[in-house]
């Protein structure tokens, strides 16, 4: 293992164990963004794009490199590296080069990938299950860490292998923090707010035009069912006092 490779396990560890996660479920609502119930969550469409078409390459294991697209998918050319298997014209997301005998395997694209997840005391991930050349079915787990260190951008580094075939992988990255998500759209009640208010400004400002024109109205005049307006103070009045009298009537003739 190189010096560089073994910095950033360590910093992998680190981020592992300091990392503060969210209380709860995060429901995915793209494979690559989830909301949590606190309107906070993750997005990583935003994730810079790597060096080859997109993709970003990770550190190597036992003479294997992934290359990985974020989100979408794309062809993969590696210049030196034989990447026949992954540069597929409709696109992969996730290819796996083994340096050992210079060959190239595509394992998923990014509509067949997992949603993002984030479970209690847990990273957000996306898993990407394959078929292993023996044909058992195998997957390779992908972690997304957030990190502010300057001068350090996006790495993808493989951090272990559980079994065979069976990879966990960790994107560090600034644009892998949590956020603050933005609903699209008003809420109904936000939505009847903005109706109360245009109606009540057409009622008032077009009634009070119309009896300037119609009926040369000024001052006080000039509010629509002006009567019902000034009443109005009373009639709350004696509304409050027959719900505190239990809905039941005071006469004259009673006090």
């Amino acid at each position: 293992m190189s010096v560089n490779n073994a910095i950033l396990f360590t910093l992998v560890t680190l981020l592992s164990l300091s990392i503060n996660n969210a209380s709860g479920e995060c429901v995915a609502s793209t494979n690559c963004k989830c909301v949590m119930s606190n309107g906070e969550g993750y997005d990583f469409s935003t994730i810079p794009p790597g060096p080859f078409n997109g993709f970003i390459s990770s550190t190597t294991i036992e003479n294997v490199i992934f290359y990985f697209h974020p989100c979408s998918d794309a062809s993969l050319t590696v210049p030196g590296k034989n990447t026949n298997g992954c540069n597929s014209p409709k696109g992969i997301s996730l290819c796996m080069y083994n340096a050992t005998n210079n060959s190239s395997k595509s394992l998923a694209t990014a509509d067949k990938s997992s949603p993002v997840t984030l479970r209690l005391n847990s990273d957000p991930q996306i898993i990407f299950p394959f078929n292993s050349s023996d044909g058992s079915q195998r997957t390779v787990s992908i972690y997304f860490l957030c990190h502010h260190v300057i001068d350090i951008p996006t790495q993808l580094v493989v951090f272990n292998r559980s079994e065979e075939s069976n990879f966990k992988l960790y994107l560090l990255s600034p644009n892998a923090c949590k956020m603050a998500m933005h609903v699209a759209g008003l809420s109904t009640g936000s939505v009847l707010v903005i109706i109360l208010f245009i109606f009540s400004g057409i009622y008032f400002l077009g009634g009070a035009l119309a009896l300037k024109l119609l009926r040369g109205a000024t001052g006080w005049e000039m509010l629509p069912n002006q009567k019902f307006w000034f009443d109005l103070p009373a009639l709350v009045r004696d509304g409050i006092a027959f719900t505190f009298n239990c809905c039941r009537v005071v006469s004259y003739n009673e006090i």
